[in-house]
């Protein structure tokens, strides 16, 4: 009997449909996004009242994460293992004391280790 029931698991696991696309604030993600934000207005056919919050950090230079991010601790924040999880994390950079030692406000992508590679500036308000 418990084989039968297996049988039938297995069988109801092939058969259920599997998908990488997820829809958030929709029903249908848009052909090509992995993940498709929307945020329709009631009764409107307009698609978009909100999106996309970035985490907001104080960047103290372009080649550190700061622990503000990740929570981590300053020493196993420059960790190779850290670096590599995060290559492709966008965040909007405050500078909001705007010193001109830092980098300036806006939005960066982690693209590296941090020695060579590490935040570049995608744009922001100038």
């Amino acid at each position: 009997m418990k084989k039968v029931y297996f049988i039938l698991l297995i069988t109801v696991f092939y058969a259920l449909p599997a998908t990488a696309q997820i829809a958030v604030g929709g029903s249908k993600p848009e052909p090509g996004a992995i993940i498709d934000l929307n945020s329709p207005y009631p009764n409107s056919t307009d698609r978009i009242k909100g999106g996309l919050l970035l985490s907001n950090v104080e960047l103290p230079n372009v080649t550190t994460i700061p622990t503000s991010l990740t929570g981590i601790t300053t020493a196993n924040q420059s960790s190779a293992a850290v670096k590599a999880a995060l290559v492709g994390a966008l965040v909007w950079n405050r500078n909001e004391n705007k010193d001109p030692n830092r980098p300036v406000q806006g939005v960066y992508i982690w693209t590296g280790d941090g020695a060579t590679n590490g935040w570049k500036y995608l744009g922001g308000s100038d």
